[in-house]
């Protein structure tokens, strides 16, 4: 953790970041490295690493905060699943939750079709990264107000005919995808 994401009582020095704890004994903590030390209160900062040991890394593999989904839900390579709440939105993820559960229902009752696997591929690459520039194109982390914006869009996209893999950043360039009317065959000449 870098000092400008540290807590305002770790930046006094109040707040002191140790390895692991070997043992406790009383008011005093042993910690793997070897130091000891006489402490007042633990804070468990364990981070955000995500492991899905359920299911085969050939299905589907996590890299620390990174996770390959479709709008941070559908698992490209594996139709049908679906993971909720594997988002790390500041602000609350109890409202980001509600959402993806209603865009897991619209899905699930056919009013909204996923995009081709390769599509979904590309969206996971272009995902946005304004606001967050230095996670990767698979980050879990998101701004949880445009995420929330976005899966609400997409069934409404749906229904009006007009669907794109688009991210929080070009949701405004909607392309109308409309199914081509069969040609009346041509009467021979």
């Amino acid at each position: 953790m870098t000092a400008a994401e540290a807590p305002p009582a770790a930046r006094c020095g109040h707040v002191v970041v140790k390895p692991a704890v070997e043992r406790l004994s009383g008011d005093r903590v042993r910690f793997v490295d070897g130091s000891e030390e006489r402490i007042d209160q633990i804070v468990s900062a364990t981070g955000y690493r995500i492991s899905l040991p359920f299911l085969s890394s050939s299905l589907l593999a996590a890299g620390g905060r990174d996770l390959s989904l479709y709008r941070r839900i559908a698992a490209p390579a594996v139709r049908g699943l679906f993971l909720a709440g594997l988002v790390r939105a500041p602000g609350g993820l109890l409202p980001v939750v509600e959402t993806q559960g209603e865009w897991i229902a619209t899905v699930l009752t056919g009013r909204l079709r996923l995009p081709p696997r390769a599509q979904m591929w590309r969206a996971i690459a272009r995902a946005d990264r304004q606001r967050f520039p230095q996670e990767s194109p698979r980050s879990v982390r998101c701004d949880p107000h445009a995420y929330r914006r976005l899966l609400q869009s997409d069934p409404r996209r749906a229904r009006r005919g007009v669907w794109h893999v688009a991210t929080a950043a070009d949701a405004r360039h909607e392309i109308a995808v409309r199914p081509q009317r069969p040609r009346r065959e041509q009467p021979a000449a």
